[in-house]
């Protein structure tokens, strides 16, 4: 499996604190056992932090309606250049794992793609982006997502969401719903969350400067470590 963090941007560098976002990722990834040639790091620049190179993508995969909605557009460019050949894990630089995922892990079934929703029925899915499992063969899935993002402006969560409750192209037959074990986060009113989690809990989704204290009980030595390195944990 492939560890896939994306960033892309017009002007070609870092913006606010996604710099460090990555660095604390590749740093976390590493603690947890992640080879180096295992971490992909998609951006529209040039970029090399502890032996992970850039990927460097076009700058074209910068989706101006929805900039976070890019991460779709990164996703439909690799795999039409052939650079993801692996299943994969792709995550936001605010989505943490907390343990190693077993081998195998997530089992999709047969499935293409695993997404965590917000709601827990199958035909009414709210997807949350931030933690996501896909097999290269969810391509053209993933073109349908980019199509119906610029056809209607929407934000990738949008239409994935949007296209699960009309089932177009059969999509649901295509993903499977995981449990939220795989990106617990407590956003859009999911407090009861963690109670519906599998536990232990696998990635933690969440802001450290925000809410911290919330999700404190749950984070590992070695991520209070790369909290305390960055200091956003005293």
């Amino acid at each position: 499996m492939k560890n896939l963090l994306i960033f892309v941007n017009p002007k070609k560098e870092f913006v606010d604190n996604y710099e460090t976002q990555m660095k604390m990722q590749i740093d976390n990834s590493l603690s947890l056992g992640w080879k180096v040639e295992d971490i992909i790091l998609a951006l529209n620049f040039d970029f090399e932090y502890r032996g992970v190179k850039s990927v460097v993508v076009d700058d074209s995969c910068y989706y101006g309606k929805r900039r976070r909605a890019s991460k779709q557009t990164t996703i439909c460019y690799l795999l039409d250049k052939g650079l993801i050949k692996d299943d994969c894990w792709v995550h936001d630089g605010d989505a943490f794992q907390l343990l190693p995922f077993e081998t195998g892990e997530p089992d999709l079934e047969g499935k293409d793609i695993g997404f965590v929703s917000n709601i827990s029925s199958p035909y009414l899915i709210n997807w949350n982006g931030a933690s996501f499992f896909f097999k290269p063969s969810a391509k053209d899935v993933f073109d349908l997502i980019r199509e119906d993002m610029y056809k209607h402006g929407y934000h990738d969560e949008q239409s994935i969401t949007v296209m699960s409750r009309r089932n177009t192209n059969n999509i649901r037959d295509r993903y499977k719903m995981l449990n939220c074990t795989y990106n617990l986060t407590y956003v859009r009113n999911t407090e009861d969350f963690y109670d519906n989690a599998i536990k232990p809990i696998k990635v933690l989704h969440f802001n450290p400067v925000v809410n911290y204290d919330n999700f404190k009980f749950l984070i590992p030595n070695n991520l209070l470590l790369i909290l305390r390195r960055y200091n956003y944990e005293s």
